[in-house]
């Protein structure tokens, strides 16, 4: 952008249980395909 170096979208995702604790952090991930591979690692 004009010379400039810019960060884009950088995504992540949370898993947070009942109590609201984190229970699974993952960032830099990529928007197709990442949730369905969380949910299958889950047993979701």
């Amino acid at each position: 952008m004009c010379g400039k170096t810019v960060t884009g979208v950088i995504r992540s995702i949370f898993v947070i249980d009942p109590t609201g604790k984190i229970e699974v952090a993952q960032y830099n991930v990529r928007s197709k395909g990442n949730v369905e591979k969380l949910r299958h690692e889950l047993g979701i």
